[in-house]
């Protein structure tokens, strides 16, 4: 069917979606609904790639994943009412970090509000605190002039170098094809967009302090957190001059010469006294996993601290920065490089060794020893592989217990923007679709997590990647036996959610492969020999709580992360 757009519902719609494409969109997210069809059916006509989903809390987490793999803007349609509410979750892990998102979002015109109208809400606002930009656009209206329509747009898009912005757009019915015939365009109204390109980002320059601080003799600590991944090299060449710290995001985490393990490391009181020793202390990125670091971070004594990262307001919990130089990390460490590499060598600070624990018997293993195994598997191999990790136990685990990669760092992915454990299946399927021919992917997640995104497991049947999703299902939220909640068995349980439940119907219903397993030898081999194969399968890990919780006791005397 050939799609109109020189009627007046649907020209404006064209426009915009045009605009979109210039900024940088290819892909568009569409959730079902009759108000955004002027949207739709532009989108259609113009030939973007159309991924579909009935579920918009889903469907935004979905572009999330796309938009992060893909390093460009993704768009989501939706019609009017709560299903604009239902994108908040995803735009608040991406406002926190910098992820362009566009909401293209259906509303009912100025005389459906206030007047009790069917699914009319004041959805204008709804995305307000958590959007760079946003801009409603009135119904089609031939004296406004396109030049200005243009300008109105392009201030939003050009926000998308800061992260999610929402474009509303009012639309009068009639608007399904069947009324084509009876609508046209004033005279000569133009049916192409008026140009438009974005500018480029403007770069701030290098801040004095920051110069200062190069011309010291003080050691310099170089802190690598998420986004870092495209920096990785640059910032290993730093290793001779500097000491690096790796979190588990920055791509560097198991690296020879770098110290990671952080929450396990800095909970050693000997390390702790090394790491005081005056120094300069270079922040790159932000969202540190391990609370232990973000607390080292924060006590750092004043002019002691720098930030190159280009998020608005990078982790910094102690308020104590002396700058922030807010460029991409690897434009700055692309910049300082060469000049760091001209300081003297510095003397290693050495960790002190501590004995290994004894093996654990295959038949009392935790999640820690399956984890240890399976990257043993892995480094054997010399297999590339993706990790895509959850929120709350399963981040803290790898950045804890992971083994050294000689060969590099592990590529470790997470939504560590405001650490939900929402949307994580969803952002698991839209990173896998984004790049189809990409290593395998090794999914690790908590039950809740999973429970709380299971529409999301028909988007990842779709997936054509090697996906392998490990649920670890400890019957609940394993992770409040690390915080102080009181121990008392009725208030623990409100916090824990106890369900009782596993996976198999939920998978069987989406078409899925599914398996539960103990943590043990045969499901080390299960997931090595999966990661070979197309598609997506779902394996549960049956964990002991309380075990587990033993087990990292006995590693590390005292964690609450």
């Amino acid at each position: 069917m050939a799609i109109r757009l020189d009627i007046p519902s649907r020209i404006w719609a064209a426009w915009v979606l045009q605009w979109c494409r210039a900024a940088g969109m290819r892909h568009l997210c569409l959730a079902p609904g009759s108000r955004s069809t002027p949207l739709v059916l532009a989108a259609e006509a113009l030939g973007f790639e159309h991924h579909l989903h009935w579920d918009e809390r889903a469907l935004g987490f979905y572009a999330l994943g796309l938009s992060r793999a893909l390093g460009e803007p993704v768009g989501v349609v939706t019609t009017s009412g709560s299903a604009v509410a239902n994108l908040v979750p995803a735009w608040v892990e991406a406002f926190q970090t910098g992820i362009p998102l566009i909401a293209l979002t259906g509303d009912r015109p100025p005389e459906l509000h206030h007047c009790g109208a069917n699914q009319s809400i004041p959805q204008a606002d709804l995305l307000a605190t958590c959007t760079r930009a946003r801009l409603t656009l009135p119904p089609f209206d031939p004296e406004e002039d396109p030049d200005s329509l243009r300008d109105r747009v392009a201030t939003v898009l050009q926000a998308l170098a800061e992260g999610p912005v929402h474009l509303n757009l009012m639309f009068r019915e009639p608007f399904y094809p069947d009324a084509d015939d009876h609508q046209a365009l004033p005279s000569g109204y133009p049916i192409a967009p008026p140009a438009w390109q974005p500018s480029p980002p403007i770069r701030p320059p290098m801040p004095a302090a920051l110069e200062t601080w190069l011309q010291q003799d003080l050691p310099l600590w170089v802190v690598a957190l998420d986004g870092c991944r495209d920096a990785v090299d640059d910032i290993l060449k730093l290793a001779p001059h500097a000491r690096l710290l790796a979190d588990i995001q920055s791509g560097l985490h198991g690296h020879p010469g770098v110290y990671a393990g952080l929450d396990r490391l800095l909970a050693d009181e000997q390390v702790q006294a090394g790491l005081e020793a005056p120094a300069r202390v270079l922040q790159l990125g932000s969202r540190p996993v391990s609370k232990r670091l973000t607390q080292w971070l924060a006590r750092r004594p004043a002019g002691t601290l720098g930030i190159i990262a280009p998020d608005a307001h990078p982790t910094c919990i102690g308020h104590n920065a002396a700058w922030h130089w807010r460029v991409p990390v690897a434009s700055g460490v692309w910049a300082l490089g060469p000049r760091i590499r001209t300081r003297k060598p510095d003397p290693l600070f050495v960790p002190p060794s501590r004995p290994a624990p004894p093996p654990a018997r295959t038949s009392d293993w935790t999640e820690i020893e399956w984890l240890q195994a399976v990257q043993a598997r892995l480094l054997e191999r010399q297999a590339p592989v993706c990790w895509w990790v959850g929120n709350s136990l399963p981040i803290r685990l790898m950045d804890t217990f992971s083994l050294t990669r000689p060969a590099g760092g592990w590529d470790v992915r997470a939504n560590r923007g405001a650490s939900g454990i929402d949307g994580l299946i969803a952002t698991l399927a839209g990173l896998a679709r984004a790049e189809p021919d990409g290593p395998p992917v090794l999914a690790l997640m908590g039950d809740l997590s999973a429970l709380h995104d299971l529409t999301s497991l028909h988007l990842l049947a779709r997936c054509t990647r090697p996906v392998t999703l490990v649920i670890l299902n400890n019957d609940g939220g394993g992770i409040f036996r690390w915080l102080p909640v009181p121990d008392d068995p009725v208030i623990a349980a409100r916090y824990r959610c106890a369900h009782g439940l596993d996976f198999g119907q939920a998978t069987a219903m989406m078409d899925l492969p599914w398996m539960a397993l103990e943590p043990g030898p045969d499901a080390v081999d299960l997931v090595c020999e999966t990661l070979a194969d197309p598609g997506t399968r779902v394996i549960e890990l049956r964990t002991d709580a309380d075990l587990s919780h033993a087990r990292w006791q006995a590693r590390i005397p005292y964690i609450s992360n």
